[in-house]
């Protein structure tokens, strides 16, 4: 059987999102911490489309509703980098809730992608 490369980053791009899913699942449903979270958030400016897009949306209800917003990718190329920073600026420009908006690799990406994702972390903290 023959697997291409989009087949490959595809699925491992699925795989980052259920980790993700995977970990927010069992905090939301602890009643020890009041958080709630969703799948697939999208947003757009007002009469438009929603074009603006993350994975997963965490609220903080204790907290005026704090939300945090959560992006999976398995490939850290700055191509998608920047398309994913792009989406963020407009999210916050749109959505005054929202006030963190992480991206997030798995340690299992290659060693080229692990420095890149280092490099663009670095950049953005300067």
């Amino acid at each position: 059987m023959f697997v291409n490369e989009n087949q490959i980053k595809y699925k491992s791009g699925q795989g980052v999102k259920k980790l993700i899913q995977n970990v927010l699942e069992p905090i939301s449903d602890d009643p020890n911490f009041n958080i709630k979270f969703s799948s697939n958030y999208t947003i757009g400016y007002p009469n438009k489309e929603k074009q603006f897009k993350m994975d997963f949306k965490v609220v903080f209800p204790e907290f005026d509703n704090e939300t945090w917003l959560i992006k999976g990718t398995s490939s850290v190329r700055n191509d998608r980098i920047y398309g994913n920073e792009y989406m963020a600026q407009n999210i916050r420009l749109i959505d005054d809730n929202v006030t963190n908006i992480f991206l997030v690799v798995p340690d299992s990406i290659s060693e080229k992608e692990q420095q890149n994702a280092k490099r663009y972390a670095q950049k953005i903290k300067k």
